[in-house]
């Protein structure tokens, strides 16, 4: 059966918002960090999508490679700067669980991401 790209997002969101939610109450963490990992990473991932869909339609070829490199470096830095914030109001014997816990996040949406994205232009 064949998701559409909502669906998968979607999923990937509760499977990662559970497991986030036991990683946090086990490491320490505050669950509203978790919470604002899941909403910032599912947001940014529908805003993504419609970018680069709105660039595939673009008369400019090189529309979607500007898009998709200006998203992910943005994702990066603003995933830099939730981290630093998480990091500034974490006790310190949490701030390993944090840290991890907020790059795979990032590692497993951009994964998720790049493998659509691939399939897609294939």
């Amino acid at each position: 059966m064949k998701f559409s790209y909502s669906t998968q997002v979607w999923l990937l969101s509760i499977v990662l918002l559970a497991g986030s939610c036991i990683g946090a109450v086990k490491g320490g963490v505050h669950i509203a960090y978790a919470i604002a990992l899941a909403v910032f990473f599912t947001g940014f991932s529908f805003v993504l999508h419609a970018q680069l869909e709105q660039a595939l339609k673009s008369e400019n070829k090189n529309q979607f490679t500007y898009s998709f490199l200006m998203f992910t470096g943005l994702k990066m830095f603003a995933c830099l700067i939730l981290l630093l914030i998480g990091l500034y109001f974490t006790p310190s014997e949490s701030r390993m669980p944090l840290g991890i816990g907020t790059m795979m996040y990032y590692l497993i949406f951009t994964a998720f991401e790049v493998r659509f994205w691939l399939k897609r232009l294939k």
